[in-house]
């Protein structure tokens, strides 16, 4: 799903018959919260029977981001129901 405001004209199009709707966000982004929930509520109104599921990139290279607050604002946006953490590229350096 593209998630570019300019493209949002194919939404409906793209949502149409979606089982669900997976938003990645960039954590370097500092709006990446805001522009989440945006999202969210968006493809909340378009599908509203779709599952949805957000993805965090980048977090290894934000020191200060921390998955427990934006999991917080989803939650109390009624965006998420749980939420779990994964690494999608190996560390960069041992860790033994």
């Amino acid at each position: 799903m593209p998630g570019q405001k300019y493209l949002d004209f194919m939404w409906p199009l793209v949502c149409d018959g979606a089982l669900g709707v997976i938003v990645l966000t960039n954590a370097r982004d500092p709006q990446t919260l805001n522009a989440t929930l945006a999202l969210l509520r968006e493809f909340t109104q378009i599908a509203p029977d779709a599952s949805l599921a957000v993805g965090i990139t980048m977090t290894d290279e934000v020191e200060d981001f921390l998955v427990p607050p934006f999991r917080d604002a989803l939650v109390a946006e009624r965006a998420s129901r749980s939420c779990g953490w994964m690494r999608a590229r190996p560390p960069r350096s041992p860790s033994w």
